[in-house]
């Protein structure tokens, strides 16, 4: 447990380099050509889930910022918050834009509450008005819209056990046009061909339902900072109450950290669990001066292959 007295962190409001606001306990950090503060107390509470309809989110409460410094956050803002523990256990844990700010004076504290969402920008401005032509996949049409609408990066995009003729490799003959709110479309898309997105720290991900991204991460237990054991609890898919629309999952809660994310692989090793496991929701949550500095996953069974 010796790790909570070192803990690590550093919020970027604005781009590398530019005249935004770095507020960090990492020593000699430097980033940023404009405001730097060092070690002020701050919770945070980051919030992210596989579902499409919920948006990636974070709450950071910074105390006692100076009024220069807080000026230097407005809405729309790309926002990168790195937490951990020293060495090379800090990651970067969100990166979004500011959907709002504000701040309070309580007694002699000031309090600024920095809401951000992940892909907050581009989902709001992103509009789609194309044709496209005939034998076109799922594939072709999602980076299109992905990369010229949203404008993101190239997505990744996996198509599991769904076959040559489905999924990502669905084709239309004929063509097809899209016109509308590009994430919807997105959404669509996506819905009618068992696949699932979501904006992942800055990034698109797209994989089959109940399936994952593949990517494996190290081994939950005891020794690696589990803290209890995990809670076993089913959910109902499709709301019917059939026991083949029941699924498992089990909540587990770590010491904070920042390899876990949405769609990704762990393997948990307990007393009464044993498996690999799909993360479908995530929740980190920290006070830099108080006692929570911790990650709680939601994982899932029965991941497709």
């Amino acid at each position: 447990m010796g790790l909570l007295f070192n803990r690590r962190y550093k919020l970027l409001v604005g781009e590398t380099n530019t005249l935004g606001l770095l507020i960090t306990n990492i020593p000699e950090t430097d980033e940023s050509d404009g405001v730097t503060q060092h070690s002020l107390h701050m919770d945070f509470t980051i919030t992210k889930t596989d579902k499409v309809d919920e948006k990636n989110k974070a709450v950071i409460t910074v105390f006692n910022l100076s009024k220069e410094s807080i000026a230097k956050i407005e809405k729309d803002q790309k926002v990168t918050f790195d937490a951990g523990y020293d060495g090379d256990q800090t990651r970067t844990i969100f990166l979004g834009q500011v959907e709002d700010v504000f701040s309070e004076v309580s007694g002699e504290t000031v309090k600024t509450r920095i809401t951000c969402i992940d892909g907050y920008v581009p989902v709001r401005e992103g509009y789609t008005s194309r044709t496209f032509s005939g034998k076109s996949t799922v594939e072709t049409i999602l980076r299109t819209i992905i990369t010229q609408d949203l404008g993101f990066a190239n997505p990744v995009m996996k198509n599991g056990i769904l076959g040559a003729d489905k999924g990502l490799n669905k084709v239309f003959q004929n063509g097809t046009a899209k016109v509308g709110d590009s994430a919807e479309i997105i959404t669509s898309l996506c819905r009618d061909n068992f696949l699932t997105w979501m904006i992942r720290d800055g990034e698109v991900i797209i994989y089959p339902v109940d399936g994952s991204t593949d990517i494996e991460l190290p081994l939950i237990s005891a020794s690696s900072g589990m803290i209890g054991s995990p809670q076993k609890s089913q959910i109902n898919k499709n709301k019917l109450k059939k026991s083949k629309d029941l699924k498992t999952t089990y909540k587990v809660k770590t010491l904070l950290q920042g390899s876990y994310n949405i769609g990704d692989l762990v393997q948990i090793e307990s007393a009464f669990t044993n498996g690999t496991y799909r993360i479908t929701k995530l929740t980190h949550k920290g006070s830099y001066d108080g006692s929570a500095w911790f990650t709680n996953l939601v994982v899932a069974e029965g991941v497709a292959k």
